[in-house]
């Protein structure tokens, strides 16, 4: 998955394969299960929070390669 998507982060496209949207809703739905069955997924609960940053800031529809882009912003470094 990571050969395929190199390109894209280098070249963001226009129209999205698999946008962050709909990698929240997956990540939503992976999260309620876990909940139901007690089962920690911190590493799940942290990519949320880095998706709704990320819908928040307008990258909702943009292809998950985006997400380069969504976590430079949140680097504190100058």
């Amino acid at each position: 998955m990571l050969k395929a998507r190199a390109e894209l982060v280098l070249d963001l496209p226009d129209d999205a394969w698999f946008d962050v949207g709909l990698m929240q809703k997956d990540i939503v739905l992976a999260l309620d299960a876990a909940r139901q069955l007690s089962v920690p997924l911190p590493a799940a609960a942290a990519a949320d929070e880095v998706l709704t940053f990320a819908r928040a800031a307008g990258y909702e529809h943009r292809d998950l390669a985006s997400l380069f882009e969504v976590l430079a912003r949140l680097d504190p470094a100058p």
